[in-house]
C-alpha cells in the first residue's frame, strides 16, 4: 500500500512530468547538457593542471636516480604518517595507564588503604603522560587525595602545599568545595595560622557557598576561639537551617550552649540588655536546666529585674539559687517585699530570704520568726557552712 503523504510529495513531480516520450527525454537531457557547459571550464583547468605536473614529474620518472627519490619520499612520508599515529596512540594508552592509576589510588583512599593510595597517587604525580582530554582537572583529584593522605598522617603543611598549588578558580564547584574543605582542615591544623586568619579564609570560602555546612561549623569554632560568642550564636542559627531533620535536635543543643556562652559573656561586659535576650532564648531551648535557670536569674538581676530574677532562681531552688537571692537581697534590700520572696520561692528557701530581708529592713522580730520556721522545716541549714550571709540564730542584727 503506497504512503499517501510520499504521494503528496510527489505529486508536483508527477504534475510537470510530460507524458511525450521525446518531451520526457528532453528533459533529461537538457539538464545533463547544461551542467556539461557550465564545467566546461573547470575542467579544462583540470586538465592544464595535471597536463603541467605530468611535464613536472615526466623528466624525474625517466631517469632511475628520479624514481629513486620519488620512491625516498613516498617511504619518508609514509613512515611520518605511521610515527605520528603510533606517538598519538602510544600518548593515550599512557593518559589511560595514568588515569588508571589515578582512580585506583582514589578507590584506595576510600577504603583507607592509605599506603597502597600514596603509592599509586605518587606514580600518577610523578607521571608526566598527558591526561585524557575527557578529565582535564585529573590534577587537582589527585592533589586532594594526596592532601587528604597527608592530613590523616598529621602532616598539614604538606597537605597546605599540596592545595595552594591547585588552581580553585577554575575547577568545577563540586571540586571547588572539596579543595576548600580540605583547606580549612589544614589551616585547623597548623598552629601557625592564627584563628583570625582562618575566619578570613572561610569567609570568603561561604561568600560562593553560604549553605555549606562544613563551612559554617568551621567558622563557629574559629569565632568560638576568638572568644566572639554573639557571632557563634548566628553561625548556629545558620546551621541550624543547613542541617537535616534528623540532626536538628543536636545542633539546638549546641545553640543553647552558644546562648548560654553569649549571655555570659555579655553579662561580663556589661550589655544586660543583650544577655537578657540570650539568656531567655537559651531557657526556652533549656526550661529544665538548672544552670541555664541561675543564668538567666543573673541576666534579669543585672537588667533590673529583681522579681523576674527570684523566679528564674526559684524554679532551680537549690542551694546556689539561694545564694544569688541573698546577695540580691543583700544589695537591695528596699526593692523587695517579704510578699515577693514568698511568692517566687518555695516555703523553706522563702522563709529563709524572708528572714535575711526583715534583719535588713531592720524588723528583728520577723526575721527570728521567719529563721526559727526555716530551721524547723529545714533544720540542716543550721550547720551549713556555705552560707556566709546567713546568722540563723534568733539574736538580730
Amino acid at each position: 500500500m503506497a504512503d499517501p503523504r510520499r504521494a503528496k510529495r510527489l505529486g508536483w513531480v508527477r504534475a510537470l512530468w510530460p507524458r511525450s516520450a521525446r518531451a520526457r527525454a528532453l528533459w533529461v537531457v537538457l539538464p545533463v547538457l547544461a551542467a556539461v557547459v557550465v564545467l566546461t571550464p573547470i575542467t579544462a583547468l583540470a586538465v592544464v593542471g595535471l597536463r603541467t605536473i605530468e611535464g613536472v614529474l615526466a623528466p624525474v620518472f625517466a631517469s632511475p636516480g628520479g624514481r629513486l627519490l620519488v620512491l625516498n619520499l613516498l617511504l619518508v612520508g609514509t613512515a611520518f604518517v605511521s610515527i605520528r599515529g603510533m606517538r598519538q596512540r602510544v600518548a593515550a594508552l599512557r593518559g589511560a595507564l595514568r588515569l588508571r592509576q589515578l582512580v585506583d589510588g582514589l578507590e584506595a583512599v576510600a577504603e583507607g588503604r592509605d599506603a597502597e593510595a600514596e603509592t599509586l597517587l605518587a606514580r600518577a604525580a610523578r607521571s608526566r603522560a598527558p591526561w585524557p582530554t575527557t578529565l582535564p582537572w585529573a590534577d587537582a583529584h589527585a592533589a586532594c587525595a594526596r592532601a587528604r593522605l597527608a592530613l590523616r598522617r598529621g602532616e598539614a603543611g604538606e597537605a597546605s602545599r599540596l592545595l595552594d598549588a591547585v588552581p580553585r578558580a577554575s575547577l568545577p564547584e563540586r571540586l571547588q568545595l572539596i579543595a576548600l574543605h580540605l583547606h580549612v582542615e589544614a589551616m585547623e591544623q597548623l598552629d601557625e595560622v592564627v584563628p583570625a586568619e582562618r575566619l578570613r579564609q572561610i569567609e570568603a570560602g561561604l561568600a560562593g557557598f553560604p549553605h555549606d555546612l562544613s563551612l559554617l561549623q568551621a567558622r563557629r569554632r574559629a569565632e568560638h576561639e576568638l572568644m566572639e560568642a554573639e557571632a557563634a550564636v548566628g553561625t548556629q542559627r545558620l546551621i541550624l537551617e543547613a542541617v537535616a531533620p534528623h540532626a536538628r535536635l543536636s545542633e539546638s543543643d549546641r545553640l543553647a550552649d552558644d546562648l548560654a556562652r553569649c549571655a555570659e559573656q555579655a553579662l561580663r561586659h556589661g550589655r544586660f540588655e543583650r544577655a537578657l535576650r540570650a539568656a531567655e532564648e537559651c531557657a526556652l531551648l533549656r526550661p529544665d536546666d538548672a544552670a541555664v535557670g541561675l543564668l538567666l536569674g543573673d541576666a534579669r538581676a543585672a537588667h533590673g529585674d529583681l522579681r523576674g530574677a527570684l523566679a528564674a532562681w526559684a524554679r532551680v531552688g537549690d542551694e546556689r539559687a539561694l545564694r544569688r537571692a541573698l546577695v540580691e537581697i543583700e544589695r537591695h534590700p528596699k526593692a523587695l517585699r517579704p510578699e515577693d520572696v514568698l511568692r517566687a520561692f518555695p516555703v523553706d528557701g522563702g522563709l529563709l530570704l524572708v528572714a535575711h530581708l526583715e534583719d535588713r529592713i531592720g524588723c528583728a522580730e520577723r526575721a527570728a520568726r521567719a529563721r526559727r520556721l526555716a530551721l524547723r522545716l529545714r533544720p540542716d541549714w543550721a550547720d551549713a557552712p556555705d552560707l556566709p550571709t546567713l546568722a540563723l540564730t534568733d539574736q538580730p542584727r
